[in-house]
């Protein structure tokens, strides 16, 4: 109800004007009682719209206009002896347009592969209206989560809140927008389903390269490294965070060689494009970079020599021993030997199950001529 103030009673009754003295504007809602009130006690309050003869308004009230637009509203005090206040010349300007209003969401959705949005649970939803003549008054938004839904209604020209999650199984959650002006017009409700991304990634930490399990212990080799993996089947996988070495947050370049020799951990975090995360299960791990040790001895078969050979190692596990003569051809021993000794001499090469390396050359004595590791 909107309400106006009518000038006090003069000495004598005011003659009407043909157009308005004093111009005021008053904005109301189509069909909307305004309310006139006298300044003067014991007076009565007379009243007319787009001209004509002033009539007594009871109880001081009269009805806007259904028609929008601009309208006159003529009014006075009159007393008990006939006396009348000046007139009184309002610009009533009906006001039947209902603010418009706006929906948007911070951050924004981000597109998956097949060119769905989906949004963080944690996102602001903003509701603004807009009224450009009466201005807006309140504004309504709802959260309709599948089961129900709540409602904010704040007053100015903005509500706001958080998204939220889902409930149940479900993945969306509609918004609904509804802008009131300052005389009660509402809009129609602006509708916005929105995808709501409230799972974290999947993911897990692999080796790439040579490894092996031995006795509960996972072996690296000098060239192994470690490669974080996962999925998000709704907004997408943004990438890993936090990785981290024995504790320590590290670059992701640390996840490559050259290693320490020992016992490690290692730790990283799945990030979605709606900010989801998830920490991936820690791994322990043992780096061996030592090659295995290698045992021979030179025995007489006959008139010729022979070598019997074995090959130890006590982190990964031994892979194969092998001879050649050249080097470049290799024949593996089985298990022990034993493998003929030519007069040149014999290379003997023990691999463990990481890719370290022992190589021996032995001359027809079985005298060690040269040797090498990690190679």
């Amino acid at each position: 109800m909107a309400a106006l103030l009518v000038p006090a009673l003069t000495a004598k009754p005011a003659q009407a004007a043909p157009t308005p003295e004093a111009e005021d504007l008053l904005i109301v809602g189509p069909g909307d009682t305004v309310r006139l009130r006298a300044e003067a006690p014991g007076t009565i309050v007379e009243a007319a719209i787009g001209g004509g003869l002033l009539v007594p308004a009871p109880e001081g009230k009269v009805t806007a206009p259904t028609e929008a637009g601009d309208h006159w509203l003529i009014s006075a005090a009159r007393d008990a002896a006939g006396l009348r206040s000046p007139l009184r010349w309002t610009r009533l300007r009906v006001d039947g347009t209902a603010p418009t209003v706006t929906l948007s969401l911070d951050p924004l959705p981000i597109a998956d592969s097949l060119g769905r949005e989906w949004a963080a649970p944690g996102a602001t939803v903003t509701a603004l209206a807009e009224d450009s003549e009466a201005g807006p008054g309140a504004v309504e938004l709802t959260f309709d989560d599948g089961e129900g839904g709540r409602t904010l209604r704040q007053e100015g020209n903005r509500a706001s809140g958080p998204l939220g999650e889902p409930a149940g199984s479900a993945e969306t959650i509609t918004l609904s927008a509804v802008g009131v002006d300052a005389v009660g017009n509402r809009s129609a409700a602006m509708v916005l389903e929105v995808n709501v991304d409230a799972r974290p990634p999947t993911g897990r930490i692999f080796i790439e390269g040579a490894w092996t399990r031995r006795g509960g212990v996972q072996f690296l080799g000098p060239e192994a490294r470690l490669a974080p993996r996962g999925r998000d089947r709704e907004s997408g996988l943004a990438g890993f965070e936090d990785y981290r070495l024995d504790g320590t947050e590290v670059a992701p370049e640390a996840w490559n060689p050259p290693w320490s020799e020992g016992e490690h951990t290692a730790q990283a975090v799945a990030v979605d494009h709606a900010g989801n995360r998830a920490n991936l299960e820690e791994i322990r791990f043992t780096v061996d970079l030592t090659p295995p040790e290698l045992s021979w001895r030179i025995v007489q078969d006959g008139d010729r020599l022979r070598v019997e050979a074995r090959g130890t190692d006590a982190g990964a596990g031994i892979a194969s021993v092998a001879w050649s003569h050249s080097g470049e051809r290799w024949t593996e021993i089985a298990p022990i030997g034993p493998v003929p000794m030519p007069p040149e001499g014999i290379t003997l090469r023990a691999l463990d199950r990481v890719g370290n390396l022992r190589l021996v050359r032995l001359d027809p004595s079985g005298a060690e001529i040269a040797a090498g590791g990690g190679e």
